[in-house]
């Protein structure tokens, strides 16, 4: 990408004050779109009733300490229910992922299945409630313009990467673009929000800004983003991954902010243009897209995507990095291929293996967060010392660098030479 605008680029302190509004104040409430292979009477009236007597929903005082807040019909869905979870905080990659668990083992009673009508919509907000925004001050224009054009070049990547249609499909790996609709970003960059929301006017657009407001000097008021893009999904371990993808998209567009206006070069835009024809409309019975590129040519692009917002991711989280490569390279779509199976349920066995395997480590890491809290390590010359008097300590078969970079990924922890221990 190239840059221009640069005389309205922001500087470090407000790229720092954005960075933490963002990171600390977002939240992404989900619409979970699901269908079933058995056959409900009344898929909401059922869907709830079970998901309310696991003790999933919450009510007007508690809607944000569980992980459901309303199951509701859907028209595009037959035989199913859309589950909505409340707007909640990206903690980490581990806190996305405990909400959707429980949901997902829930309705696995009813045997849920995918399907080319069930979409996965993600608003990405910050708190505005009862006309009362969490904003201090209006976001600068330039943030939100670069989140469009970080989303504009890179979502035939996002859409490879959230595609889930399972091996039943044949050679479709992706629903069509019917209500995600996609090919209205390659339109030249727009100078305000309000060209951009005149652009995107349909609801159904995969990138959806109409809730967005600015005031009149072009900044944004309020922020909420609706990425409709993603094909329905009952993955926790895939969901927790976009949305920590999201975020890391907003983070990216801060820091970017330093240096000006992104704007996608002639020869991206020839490259992107050509990988819009991943999600099309050619086969609208049955609301698939056909194939139209070659996988290789998908996942080189998604490697490309997951390495520009690589530091971003890790700084959320390393686990919400590792699936984010994992998913690139493997989305939903081809690991039911691999697999050869169209079970979601197996499907999630395969995913929860590697997830236990990465926090296998808890029991040992609980007890390295204990040595770092108590500060039982002092003095030591530098960070190899505190780590070879740490494993002195502890008896753990996995290396002590490794859990401090688990530990890293879920806190801001540094090493003070001048005190010799960790902060």
């Amino acid at each position: 990408m190239e840059f221009v605008n640069v005389d309205k680029k922001i500087n470090l302190l407000e790229i720092d004050y954005w960075l933490k509004m963002f990171r600390n104040n977002i939240k992404i409430g989900t619409e979970i779109e699901t269908m079933y292979q058995d056959a409900l009477e009344d898929g909401v009236t059922t869907i709830k009733n079970l998901l309310k007597d696991d003790g999933l929903i919450g009510g007007n005082f508690n809607k944000y300490q569980k992980p459901v807040e309303e199951v509701k019909s859907d028209g595009s869905l037959t035989n199913g229910a859309e589950i909505l979870t409340p707007g909640r905080r990206l903690y980490n990659w581990l806190s996305m992922y405990s909400m959707y668990k429980p949901i997902i083992n829930s309705i696995m009673q009813y045997k849920p299945i995918i399907s080319p009508r069930m979409g996965w919509h993600n608003h990405v907000a910050l708190d505005v409630d009862n006309n009362h925004t969490a904003l201090e001050m209006p976001i600068p224009y330039i943030i939100f313009a670069n989140i469009y054009q970080i989303v504009k070049k890179y979502y035939p990547a996002l859409a490879f990467i959230t595609s889930t249609m399972t091996k039943k499909y044949g050679e479709s790996l992706t629903r069509y673009n019917e209500y995600c609709v996609d090919n209205r970003m390659l339109c030249h960059l727009p100078k305000t929000l309000r060209n951009i929301k005149s652009y995107l006017s349909e609801r159904y657009n995969g990138f959806n800004v109409n809730y967005m407001k600015d005031n009149n000097d072009g900044d944004i008021k309020e922020f909420h983003i609706e990425f409709r893009l993603a094909d329905g999904t009952v993955f926790p371990a895939q969901m927790a991954t976009i949305n920590c993808i999201y975020l890391a998209i907003i983070l990216k567009a801060v820091k970017m902010a330093g240096i000006g206006q992104a704007q996608i070069t002639n020869e991206e835009y020839e490259k992107m243009k050509h990988l819009y024809q991943f999600r099309n409309m050619d086969d609208t019975d049955s609301r698939l897209s056909s194939k139209a590129l070659e996988v290789d040519e998908l996942k080189a692009y998604a490697k490309e995507f997951v390495d520009f917002i690589e530091t971003e991711l890790e700084e959320i989280d390393t686990t919400a990095l590792h699936f984010a490569r994992k998913l690139s390279q493997e989305p939903i779509s081809l690991m039911s291929r691999r697999l050869d199976t169209d079970d979601v349920e197996k499907i999630n066995i395969e995913l929860d293996k590697e997830v236990n395997a990465l926090y296998a480590k808890t029991g040992s890491i609980e007890e390295l967060s204990n040595l770092i809290v108590s500060e039982a390590i002092k003095d030591v010359t530098d960070e190899e010392d505190w780590v070879n008097k740490a494993s002195e300590k502890i008896s753990a078969e996995t290396p002590i660098d490794e859990m401090l970079n688990v530990i890293k990924g879920i806190i801001d922890l540094k090493f003070t030479p001048a005190r010799g221990y960790y902060i």
